[in-house]
């Protein structure tokens, strides 16, 4: 289920980008007209808008990460975190092994 989730997620994630950077080109195209080199920048141009939009995505999630890391900062400092189990298996050493560092 989570795999199937990832995959409709990806992919919505990678049509709407698609459809930005469609949108950014062809409103590069009515503006600068269709001439090759009209054509090559509004690509160019496109793919500017696209990485644009994403970093922006990118840094309001880590906004969100910092927030989210204080509140759970705080969170440990009134005693609410967990504390880690004891570690039940010892390490193994051989009688050899203990000579040799001696």
């Amino acid at each position: 289920m989570v795999n199937t989730c990832q995959q409709v997620g990806g992919s919505i994630g990678t049509a709407l980008l698609n459809t930005i950077a469609a949108s950014a080109l062809s409103s590069y195209l009515v503006t600068h007209g269709t001439s090759p080199a009209a054509q090559a920048g509004a690509a160019v141009h496109s793919y500017v808008v696209t990485f644009w939009v994403v970093g922006r995505d990118l840094r309001r999630r880590r906004r969100r990460v910092r927030a989210g890391a204080a509140v759970g900062g705080a969170h440990a400092e009134a005693g609410h975190a967990r504390r880690p189990r004891p570690r039940m298996n010892k390490p193994r050493t051989s009688p050899e092994r203990v000579q040799q560092v001696e």
